[in-house]
Parts: C-alpha cells; structure tokens; sequence
C-alpha cells in the first residue's frame, strides 16, 4: 500500500515533465524556440477583501459609564489564474470514442495541474510543448496518466504490449489551429532511467540535429526500440510527434526512476 501512494504522488510530479522538442538542421539553443502562432496571455483577476466597521455609542442617564460596541463584516477574497487567448484543439484515436482536449504550453507546464477553466486540478490538459509546434519536424505532446485509471492519456496505456490494440488503433487526429492532422504510430516503447541522474533514452528528449542524415539516425532508433514491429518506415522527411505520459507497469516501479510511456506517429496527411 506504502509504494502505491508513493507511486501516485511521483506520478503526479513527474509525467509530462521531461522535454523533447524540435528539428533543426543547426543547432539551436532554448531561445529560439517560440510558440509559433498562438498568443498567450496570462489574466489575473481578485475581488477585494471588504471590512465594513459600525460603531454605535450607549450612553446611560443614570450613571457615567458608556458602552461602545462594534461590529465588523469580512467578506472573502478570491483569486482566480486564467489562460486567455490560448488554442484550443482536440486529439483523438482511430476506432475508439477516446478524445481530449489539446493545448499548447506557453513554458509554465501551467496545464500539468490546471484545467481549462483555470482551476487547480492534477489531471490537467494533454499540451503541446511550446518550443515545437505541429509543424516542426518533431514535437511533444505531455499528458497525465494514473494508477487509479484517470488521466487524460491514460487510455494510451493499451498500446505498451498489445500489437492487437495497436493494429486496430494505429492512427491519432489532431485538430488545432484551424487545421487537421491525421498521424501513423510508429514506435511505442517504455524510456526508463534508474535514478534521478540517468535520463534513460536521451535520444527521444534530444533538442536538434545537425543534419537530415543524423535525424534520421534518431528515427531509426526510435523504431528499433519499439516493443512490437509496426511496420512502418519513418524517413528524414517525415514530421514526428510523440506522446508521452508515464507508464502503469507495476514492473518499473522499484527499479526504475523515471519511466516514460512513449507513442510516437508520423504525419500522413493535413488539411
């Protein structure tokens, strides 16, 4: 019971949490990753509090003492924290009812514990990573996903070691920013890190390339690591994105620090 509850808590703190963004025929430093077309502001909005204070004075004819009494009225203050002006899209999977609600981060990982209204919620948003758009050569997509069964991503666990699942559900759409996107899965492995130094499979998290030639030494091994053959091939010109959530395999929990649930797809077509 103890590793359970521990487990739950680190997985709130750590999915979503590791970064992958996108291609680059230089190398490129964090500053020059932008949120591509999407305004985000931050509107912050309090009421207040109010003391309202009435003071009435008593005073007795036959004696010299007064009485003085008051009476205060506090009303409470709230502050709420809102994301204005943010994309809203939705991602969903071929063959099932799954969809969700899709946006993109502006840095903060706000969306790792808020919900859209804006209210403190650890399920959160799946978003986009802010530093690579859709329309990069590859992107990351965080979403939570919990031992109890909730999350928003959660419902990615089916494709870990399931070829079946993964032959009837193979492809994932994305509608956002005016356009559609239909994706091919890939690859779907499990990134795993033995302590806190040890980041497991660097490769997927890598920030550039210097070449079309070494990024297409990163996609092969992205497929080679994949726990079934999907059959299908993934080349320098393609666009990528990988999903990724924590995984629930009761096997990763002691022995392993991190351990990254990762469906990564190609974009086959946009409208």
């Amino acid at each position: 019971m103890k590793n359970i509850i521990v487990n739950i808590l680190s997985g709130i703190l750590l999915c979503g949490i590791v970064l992958s963004i996108g291609y680059s025929s230089v190398k490129l430093n964090n500053s020059n990753y932008v949120a591509l077309a999407d305004e985000i502001d931050t509107t912050t909005t309090s009421t207040t509090s109010e003391i309202e204070t009435t003071e009435t004075t008593t005073t007795s004819i036959s004696t010299t003492k007064t009485t003085t009494s008051k009476t205060t009225k506090k009303t409470t203050s709230v502050t709420t924290t809102t994301k204005s002006n943010i994309t809203v899209g939705t991602l969903s999977i071929s063959n099932s009812n799954f969809s969700t609600n899709l946006v993109r981060d502006d840095g903060s990982y706000y969306y790792l514990s808020h919900s859209l209204n804006g209210k403190k919620d650890n399920i959160g948003v799946p978003f986009i990573d802010y530093r690579a758009g859709l329309d990069n050569k590859k992107t990351i997509i965080y979403g939570h996903s919990f031992l109890n069964g909730s999350g928003a991503f959660n419902y990615l666990q089916n494709y870990e070691n399931n070829y079946d699942f993964y032959n009837n559900h193979k492809y994932i759409y994305i509608s956002y920013g005016g356009h559609n996107y239909t994706y091919e899965i890939f690859s779907v492995y499990v990134s795993l890190a033995n302590n806190k130094e040890d980041e497991g499979l660097e490769y997927f998290r890598n920030l550039s390339y210097y070449s079309d030639s070494e990024y297409q030494e990163y996609l092969d091994k992205y497929k080679s690591n994949s726990n079934y053959n999907t059959n299908v091939n993934v080349t320098s010109s393609d666009s990528i994105i990988i999903l990724q959530t924590c995984s629930n395999n009761p096997l990763y929990y002691e022995k392993y620090y991190r351990y990254n649930l990762l469906v990564m797809a190609k974009l086959i077509d946009k409208n």
